[in-house]
């Protein structure tokens, strides 16, 4: 499979590429090196969560964050009170003042009660 095959693969399919370290260096190789497009294909595509505002690349073992995960890490949903997006993150970087809540049209997300406390009063002046 070349590079570009395998970048398509990662876009199309990125559920199938959630990987540790080794399977990550196993799948970016190509010709019997390591590719580093298709690695880095990895980082952008597929959902790892992220660590100190860089997105992670493997389950476990050391990663493009900088940290080196555990196989035992588990990723919790964050919903984004402003952007209304989720995202996902271990749940070992968890700030205190998050909560479980049930997001509308998306499910059960943690949400920072900053943010949705921010939230709450910008609709409510809106209203006054």
């Amino acid at each position: 499979m070349t590079a570009s095959e395998k970048i398509a693969d990662i876009q199309a399919h990125p559920e199938k590429h959630k990987h540790d370290f080794d399977d990550l260096t196993a799948c970016c190789m190509v010709n019997g090196c390591l590719d580093t497009s298709v690695m880095d294909a990895h980082q952008a595509y597929v959902d790892m969560g992220s660590n100190g505002g860089v997105k992670c690349d493997v389950t476990s073992g050391p990663c493009a964050c900088g940290a080196w995960h555990d196989a035992g890490d588990k990723i919790i949903q964050v919903y984004d009170v402003e952007t209304k997006k989720v995202r996902s993150m271990p749940a070992k970087e968890m700030t205190p003042g998050m909560i479980r809540a049930q997001i509308p049209g998306i499910g059960i997300a943690w949400v920072d009660t900053s943010q949705a406390r921010a939230a709450w009063r910008m609709t409510l002046d809106e209203h006054a």
